[in-house]
């Protein structure tokens, strides 16, 4: 059985979130995110390596955002 490739792509996103940094909880939080919307996950991993925090960073700062709204 051949691995799935897009369950590949996921896990070198989970391992980009680790290696920039975030937390346990930001990394949950981003990979909800990427579930939902796969193309920020795509974005993220098509970045220049020196500009993927600042794009997570702003990714959560919407779900944040959206939170606040809701609640």
């Amino acid at each position: 059985m051949e691995d799935d490739p897009r369950q590949k792509f996921k896990e070198k996103a989970i391992d980009e979130l680790s290696r920039l940094g975030f937390t346990g909880t930001e990394i949950v939080n981003a990979a909800s995110i990427f579930a939902k919307a796969p193309e920020e996950m795509h974005m993220m991993l098509a970045l220049p390596q020196n500009l993927r925090r600042e794009y997570v960073k702003k990714t959560l700062g919407k779900l944040n955002s959206c939170t606040i709204i809701l609640f």
